[in-house]
């Protein structure tokens, strides 16, 4: 909601919060920032830029992304300071949005609050995809590390955290492998689903009934799939076609 956005983000001034303000065009995805003012933002910028991470834009006007679909707002600071401006964005506007407010582990010290529209959670996010791909009946398999994974521990059938992961996060896992500094997700998958060899498409037999495929063609489906799926990857191309065109103009 653009009205409730504006609002929330004439907030953050007098809690001395700039923040990372992640939207979405249409056609690509967008983080806008400005003041990069403490060790916590300094942490989460340099290791975006370091990944070469597309989607960052300087400004010095956030009403430029405010005017685009927001995703999502990301304040980092000490908890004390994002605990009073939680405690006030609740009171204003707790039906309307949802919060996750935790330390970084990988930059201690510096607590996170991230703020979404009630609707736009990761549990939702599941439902949302499963929906889109035909797919309402098989199961998931998810990672996460933090406490704003929860919610998409409890959806998904089966819920994987790191090693180094929240403890929150951890309580509602099914399973922990190793951290994420040693490729252990990327590890795991290649482990339950290794591809044939070289050059085959990453085909992802059954596993503990979780997956059938992760790369199933439309045509792989199951008959009563199959039409939604079919439609699903034309309504893919068109939309990948026009922003091939835009880019082009």
């Amino acid at each position: 909601d653009t009205e409730i956005a504006q609002s929330i983000f004439r907030c953050l001034p007098s809690h001395n919060c700039v923040p990372f303000l992640s939207t979405y065009t249409g056609v690509e995805e967008r983080v806008y920032y400005d003041i990069v003012d403490n060790d916590g933002m300094h942490w989460y910028f340099e290791d975006r830029i370091a990944r070469r991470d597309p989607r960052f834009r300087k400004t010095d006007n956030f009403q430029v992304g405010l005017s685009e679909q927001v995703m999502c707002m990301t304040l980092i600071n000490k908890k004390v300071v994002l605990a009073d401006l939680e405690a006030e964005l609740l009171d204003k506007y707790g039906e309307f949005i949802e919060l996750h407010h935790f330390e970084n582990q990988y930059s201690p010290g510096w607590h996170w609050l991230t703020i979404h529209d009630a609707r736009a959670s990761k549990d939702q996010a599941i439902e949302s995809l499963k929906d889109f791909c035909g797919l309402e009946s098989s199961n998931v398999v998810v990672f996460g590390d933090n406490i704003n994974d929860v919610k998409m521990f409890q959806k998904a059938e089966h819920a994987i955290a790191v090693e180094n992961a929240a403890c929150e996060a951890k309580e509602y896992a099914n399973e922990v492998i190793g951290s994420n500094v040693e490729d252990s997700v990327v590890n795991y998958l290649l482990q339950n689903w290794p591809p044939k060899k070289i050059g085959d498409r990453l085909k992802l037999p059954q596993f503990n009934g979780y997956f059938k495929s992760a790369t199933m063609s439309p045509e792989e489906y199951p008959d009563d799939k199959k039409e939604k799926a079919l439609q699903n990857v034309h309504k893919g191309v068109q939309a990948r076609s026009s922003s091939l065109d835009a880019r082009s103009r």
